[in-house]
């Protein structure tokens, strides 16, 4: 691990700036103390004040490292304040942590009563509050985090870490909304990666704890036994192997914290063959123009099919009809698990 006299663009541990949305208690705090003894400075959010102000002058009596800024993430204009604050505060942005997180506010299954329940008797609109915070607040905070990096100085770039959960990679039956928003931005983070590293510099990676401790509900401690648990060591240690990594090469990792070990989970594998390989590609057309310049990403197709060539492939394809029959549709279903294609990598912690 990198020693804190080293630095990416120049700059030290003693001189970095790290914004955590989420940092007034759990892992967010957590994270802030051990930054903060390491030499960074540290600015924190959360939707309580008070809370977040008491733990503000618990990591910094002085105040002279550590900044409170009230956020509720799921408003974007309180994200693009909390920014500014920041950068008005410390002029630069080293690195984000979306940290913020809520689980489901009502069930999904809407189980209750059902058997009372009339067909006219439509459920009313769902309270998204689990999904706004995290995803759509992860999307907001990247884009924002993203803006400020480009300023840093000498060199632009920075690094992005987006806090999932175990249900980044698995079904969560308890929690879907929570599960589905965690699966969404481990997605997000493998998707934006390639182009923030080669336009700007940034690298952008998910940390998925296990079962750890945060007050976010009720019975923690008998609900898991303590070898399912996450340890904070090994958790301080996912945070920091992307926030040290002088090479900055690390990026569009999600990573499993399970009891203390570091699960790299890979994205699933183009199973379908070139059907499935080609969504995989870079449509440059495409890209530059909902983004208005080319992506730059290795393998991207350059140009759009020429009509000679869509006629071979459907040629081809008539030609394997052909060739295999009427084949029924089941015997089209391939059940192969994308974990038993590639398998997932384990990171031994020695801390």
């Amino acid at each position: 691990m990198a020693s804190p006299s080293d630095g990416m663009n120049g700059v030290t541990n003693q001189g970095k700036v790290i914004y955590i949305t989420g940092g007034s208690s759990g892992i967010g705090l957590h994270l802030a103390e051990h930054l903060l003894s390491k030499g960074w400075r540290v600015a924190i959010s959360a939707r309580q004040a008070q809370r977040g102000e008491e733990a503000a002058r618990a990591l910094d009596p002085t105040g002279n490292k550590v900044l409170f800024v009230k956020c509720d993430v799921t408003s974007y204009e309180q994200q693009a304040a909390a920014f500014l604050a920041v950068w008005q505060r410390w002029g630069r942005l080293d690195a984000f942590v979306a940290n913020a997180g809520v689980t489901d506010s009502e069930s999904r299954y809407n189980l209750v009563g059902k058997a009372e329940a009339k067909v006219e008797d439509v459920p009313r609109e769902p309270d998204t509050a689990c999904l706004d915070t995290g995803l759509k607040a992860v999307v907001h905070g990247t884009v924002l985090a993203v803006h400020y990096m480009r300023h840093n100085s000498p060199a632009p770039g920075g690094e992005i870490l987006v806090t999932g959960s175990v249900f980044s990679v698995y079904p969560g039956p308890v929690f879907p909304e929570y599960a589905a928003a965690k699966a969404g931005s481990a997605n997000w983070v493998r998707s934006m990666a390639p182009v923030l590293l080669g336009k700007d510099n940034i690298t952008i990676n998910e940390i998925c704890p296990g079962p750890y401790n945060t007050n976010i509900m009720p019975d923690f401690d008998k609900a898991f036994l303590p070898e399912h648990h996450a340890t904070k060591e090994a958790l301080l240690y996912s945070y920091l192997m992307f926030l040290e990594d002088n090479k900055h090469e690390q990026t569009g990792n999600v990573v499993e914290v399970a009891h203390d070990k570091l699960i790299f989970h890979p994205p699933a594998p183009f199973l379908g063959g070139p059907a499935s390989e080609r969504i995989g590609q870079n449509h440059e057309p495409w890209f530059v123009g909902v983004h208005g310049e080319a992506s730059g990403l290795p393998g991207a197709v350059l140009r759009n099919h020429t009509d000679e060539e869509v006629a071979a492939s459907w040629k081809k394809v008539a030609d394997n009809k052909a060739r295999e029959g009427d084949i029924p549709p089941e015997a089209r279903i391939f059940r192969q698990r994308w974990h038993e294609a590639i398998p997932a990598s384990t990171v031994s912690i020695d801390v």
